[in-house]
């Protein structure tokens, strides 16, 4: 499960809080038992003091077994045969948690042993350990509820600037690049001010590009204009014979393109989709038709490679967009291939297929298929590049699928 910036910092806070705490509890129980274990022991050199002075005044003092919770024995042959085996001075822990000391007599200097059972001390110490451990088990619940408190907490208050400045992004709108400055001296202050100065920058780029488009559109629409008003007036003035007929012909039909084409790209500059053009429908020798116009530049030899095929087609699209999809995909297959163009219409869509000679994906996305992908893009067609050692595809989907508005 991917979490946010949020549940994240949450998390974050509250383990480093929980560990933080665990540790502390940990250190505090260490020491409190070790304070413990010295005060006891302490306690039981107090008792063995008392009676070392209990010898001094009492000379006749004999072996005891362990009566309410302390042994004394005087000698080796009194003492149990599992303590003989302690043969230094000092405080002993016995395996069962009793206490063995051995020291010698004040006056005889001769050995003796102090056993100090304490009745239920094992019973208590079970109780004792547990009723910590319940102590401890309660702190570590607590500190999670409180630090998973604090964590969201200071979450909120963490993320609310970087949530502000994501929902702003988001507000962004291509005809307005405009985003307003955090005024904050921390690092979300400085990252808005960094986007704020991206998106101006992209903003005036854009801008600059959308003038240029619309400056050379103006510019390249005055000479088409007087291309078109020539022809006209050729075809008015000479004489009407085959070969100028044609070629006046052909002279139109490539000034009517051209201004076509100037409409195209500038439509293509705009963002939102201003001025749509023009859909129609289209069958299937429409679409033949509109295949042989792009061929009609194109060598003979070269166009007979170009193999046409499809089933019963009804489009609802732009005819001429179409038309520059397919110019610039046939010569771009002409271009870096040898054998057949296959282009296959049906359902929704047409394919360009073609075998590749020497050619990497890298390299066989060219000028033209740039502009295609570009007019799909604009009107949300679905463009589609396979491209493999032995095949090279590409499937245009020129039917906008329409979007379902009841809700």
């Amino acid at each position: 499960m991917k979490l946010n910036y949020t549940q994240r910092l949450i998390a974050s806070v509250s383990l480093y809080t929980s560990l933080l705490f665990c540790i502390s509890l940990g250190a505090a129980w260490f020491t409190f038992e070790k304070i413990e274990e010295s005060e006891y022991e302490a306690s039981v050199l107090h008792v063995n003091s008392l009676i070392k002075s209990l010898m001094v005044n009492t000379p006749d003092l004999e072996s005891t077994h362990p009566q309410s919770g302390i042994g004394l024995y005087l000698s080796n042959a009194a003492l149990p045969a599992e303590f003989t085996e302690f043969k230094q001075p000092g405080l002993h822990r016995l395996a069962n948690g009793d206490e063995l000391i051995m020291d010698y007599h004040p006056t005889s200097h001769q050995p003796y042993y102090l056993l100090l059972a304490p009745p239920h001390q094992y019973e208590a110490g079970i109780d004792s350990e547990f009723s910590d451990l319940i102590v401890l088990l309660m702190g570590l619940i607590m500190a999670t509820v409180v630090s998973g408190g604090m964590a969201w907490f200071l979450a909120k208050r963490l993320a609310e600037p970087v949530i502000q400045l994501k929902q702003q992004i988001n507000q962004l709108e291509t005809k307005n690049l405009r985003l307003t400055v955090m005024e904050r001296d921390d690092e979300v202050g400085e990252l808005s001010r960094s986007i704020s100065a991206l998106v101006t920058r992209i903003d005036q780029f854009t801008q600059r590009e959308q003038e240029f488009t619309r400056f050379a559109s103006h510019e390249l629409r005055s000479p088409v204009t007087i291309l078109k008003g020539n022809i006209e007036l050729l075809s008015s003035t000479l004489s009407p014979t085959p070969r100028t007929d044609r070629a006046l012909q052909r002279m139109d039909k490539a000034t009517d393109r051209m201004s076509a084409l100037i409409q195209t790209f500038l439509w293509l500059s705009r963002e939102g989709g201003d001025d749509e053009p023009e859909e129609n429908l289209i069958d299937l020798a429409q679409f033949k038709l509109m295949v042989d116009e792009c061929l009609q530049h194109i060598p003979s030899d070269e166009a007979k490679r170009v193999v046409l095929s499809g089933d019963t087609i009804v489009w609802r699209s732009n005819r001429f967009l179409i038309s520059i999809i397919l110019e610039n995909l046939i010569n771009n297959a002409l271009k870096y291939s040898t054998g057949d163009i296959l282009i296959t219409a049906n359902d929704n869509h047409f394919t360009v297929s073609n075998a590749p000679v020497n050619i990497t994906k890298s390299s066989s996305t060219g000028l033209g298929l740039l502009i295609v992908q570009r007019i799909c893009e604009a009107k949300g067609w679905q463009y589609q590049l396979d491209a493999s050692d032995d095949i090279f595809n590409v499937i245009i989907n020129c039917v906008k699928e329409p979007t379902d508005t009841h809700h």
